[in-house]
């Protein structure tokens, strides 16, 4: 397997903004192929531990190395029929969770429309920058 190249910029000032992007396409082309390269690893590895298992997990130790294949299921949801047969079932038997989640379009709202509300809800809350993404796409 050949090894994943390393992109570094030396000198920003006097690299073009075409070549930084440039850069960029590489160095995403370059992790794509790795996770192929991984996920192809990881199946040849599950597959030669004869790992078949449909949910758990399994630990094995090669050479120096300490391998933990896990696996589970993904359950989803009609949530029109369950809400229909919820009141069947005892509560403390339902099998639903309730998540609190902030809703951020309710605060901004409130910080634009409603000023004096937006200060007691304020007191509550801490807000930080989220990382910024870059998408890129060849055009041509």
């Amino acid at each position: 397997m050949s090894a994943v190249p390393v992109f570094s910029v030396i000198n920003i000032p006097t690299v073009t903004v075409s070549h930084l992007a440039e850069q960029l396409f590489a160095a995403r082309a370059a992790e794509r192929a790795a996770e192929q390269a991984r996920v192809a690893a990881e199946g040849a590895l599950i597959a030669a531990l004869g790992f078949d298992k449909p949910e758990g997990q399994s630990t094995e130790t090669i050479g120096d190395l300490k391998v933990t294949i896990k696996t589970g299921t993904t359950t989803k949801v009609d949530w029109d029929k369950l809400d229909e047969i919820l009141p069947s079932l005892p509560e403390s038997l339902r099998p639903v969770k309730t998540e609190r989640k902030l809703d951020t379009a309710g605060v901004k709202y409130l910080a634009e429309n409603h000023a004096d509300l937006y200060r007691k809800v304020a007191r509550a809350l801490s807000t930080s920058p989220a990382k910024t993404s870059v998408t890129i796409v060849r055009v041509a």
